[in-house]
């Protein structure tokens, strides 16, 4: 018998089949995203959340958005009196790693801003690819960016070596911390 990973059955639930070049069916893509979304928001309850984007149509501000105000309906406490504002910003997880490697290689012109180091960035455990995915089941309109000479390479790699850009994105937060 093949590993499921080869098969076309979703590699979370293992009862439907996966999406074309995904490794979850459309039903897990939506729970994981949210999932993850919603640790990330769990921390801001009771605050104000303001979403800083690059820009108002790309595919990170419009799920970002649509995420947030899904919230209550993710039962994350949100409404009532706001104690403090939050910033929230919108970086996949494609964005991390190809500003990482601009950081390491000497190219710093992709790096987030200083007020950004304070704000809370919910997409960073989510793939560019699954944010398209995500966006396409919930229809989501949004412009498709194109994609820089470093960020076309990691994801090629991830393509080759699943996991790849969530090491580099989890490298880059780690060392951010520090």
């Amino acid at each position: 018998m093949l590993p499921i990973a080869k098969q076309n059955i979703c590699s979370r639930c293992i009862k439907n089949s996966r999406l074309k070049e995904a490794e979850y069916c459309s039903r897990c893509i939506v729970e994981v995203v949210e999932k993850r979304v919603k640790s990330k928001l769990g921390a801001l309850a009771g605050s104000e959340i303001v979403l800083e984007c690059g820009s108002k149509k790309s595919l990170q501000c419009n799920v970002a958005a649509y995420l947030i105000k899904r919230a209550a309906k993710l039962r994350i406490p949100m409404r009532g009196m706001a104690k403090n504002k939050a910033v929230v910003t919108a970086k996949c997880a494609d964005d991390l790693a190809a500003c990482f490697l601009e950081k390491i290689t000497g190219k710093d012109s992709l790096l987030p801003a200083k007020h950004e180091a304070a704000a809370v960035n919910i997409l960073e455990s989510i793939t560019e690819k699954d944010l398209e995915l995500y966006a396409d089941i919930k229809r989501i309109k949004y412009t498709k960016a194109k994609n820089r000479g470093v960020k076309q390479r990691i994801q090629a790699l991830q393509a080759r070596h699943p996991g790849t850009i969530e090491a580099l994105a989890k490298s880059a937060r780690q060392l951010g911390e520090l």
